[in-house]
């Protein structure tokens, strides 16, 4: 079978173009699990493959190709069980333009 999980589209908070420079991700899976990107009126990152971590939780940090959206949808989906911890997930998300350090976004706790 293939087991997926999808968000909603979503800004972050922000208002404008912005970008995700990283993601630390936290998961368990017992099969690669394909990280995929959609985006509103923009350039999407290219799909991360998480490898198998054997059903054990894990952290993993992923950088992500270039990407410049006002709205960003996550997908994710493996040929076997997986499960995302998504309250131990960071976003680093930045404004685009922005000098600054990316701001930590936690994706739990958007409803």
């Amino acid at each position: 079978g293939v087991y997926t999980w999808n968000s909603q589209f979503m800004s972050h908070g922000l208002n404008g173009y912005q970008y995700v420079a990283r993601i630390e991700c936290a998961y368990a899976a017992d099969a690669d699990i394909t990280l995929d990107f959609s985006t509103y009126d923009g350039t999407a990152p290219q799909t991360v493959v998480l490898p198998s971590t054997g059903g054990v939780y894990q952290k993993r940090l992923i950088t992500l190709t270039f990407n410049k959206f006002y709205l960003i949808r996550y997908g994710a989906t493996s040929t076997a069980p997986m499960q995302l911890y998504l309250d131990a997930w960071t976003v680093f998300v930045s404004q685009w333009g922005r000098q600054s350090v990316p701001f930590h976004f936690q994706p739990a706790t958007v409803e």
